[in-house]
């Protein structure tokens, strides 16, 4: 597991355990494809 995975997961946990049900991102236009791919991976849906 990679950093940013694990601290996407952690963080993603943490809202949920505080009572949150989303949680938005955003992406620099360099990396998107990468982090598309990474949210992808981890059950994150676009709104």
């Amino acid at each position: 597991m990679g950093v940013a995975t694990a601290l996407l997961g952690a963080v993603a946990r943490n809202l949920e355990e505080h009572g949150e049900s989303t949680m938005s991102l955003r992406v620099d236009l360099e990396h998107a494809a990468d982090a598309a791919r990474l949210y992808d991976s981890l059950g994150f849906t676009e709104a």
